[in-house]
């Protein structure tokens, strides 16, 4: 499964041993294994790791946490959401996934049908929004020549939370 991912097959550098422990330890993840997938714009660094059936995320900042099978790895169904957390802005929420290689026209989908590209670094994309107007709903892509739509697992009434303390 893993040869499917370009993050995988290239070599370990000393960017990727910084990993922290991966939220996935208990799932059989390795630290060593870990791989840099993409550094976010505020300079925080988002890894990959290969897990037993799965792959984990985990972040410089513990923001992106997290495991998905290898079913949803391979199928880009695999999308998660942080509406409130320590570290994302009160007024932004957080999308956040992996996408196999081969993945073409990855695109976010708003509830008024706006959409908008969705860059992927890394087999990885961590995409942040405005919790107010339009919010995300799915992510579209292309893959073995079709066309996929994935929800971005963002409640509909995400722009009503009071985000305390984040």
């Amino acid at each position: 499964m893993l040869e499917r991912f370009a993050v995988f097959r290239r070599k370990g550098t000393a960017e990727d041993r910084t990993a922290p422990e991966p939220f996935g330890a208990a799932r059989g993840a390795n630290a060593a294994l870990a791989r840099l997938a993409l550094t976010r714009a505020d300079g925080a660094k988002v890894y990959l790791t290969p897990a037993q059936g799965g792959i984990c995320f985990s972040s410089s900042d513990g923001l992106e946490a997290g495991c998905v099978d290898n079913e949803q790895a391979v199928s880009g169904d695999n999308a998660k959401s942080i509406i409130c957390a320590p570290g994302l802005p009160a007024d932004s929420i957080e999308i956040y996934g992996v996408l196999p290689d081969g993945t073409q026209e990855p695109t976010v989908v708003y509830s008024d049908g706006k959409q908008r590209a969705l860059p992927v670094a890394g087999n990885t994309y961590v995409f942040r929004s405005a919790r107010r107007g339009p919010l995300p709903v799915t992510i579209t892509f292309t893959l073995g020549g079709e066309r996929r739509q994935v929800s971005a697992q963002v409640p509909s009434d995400a722009a009503k939370d009071n985000c305390v303390g984040a």
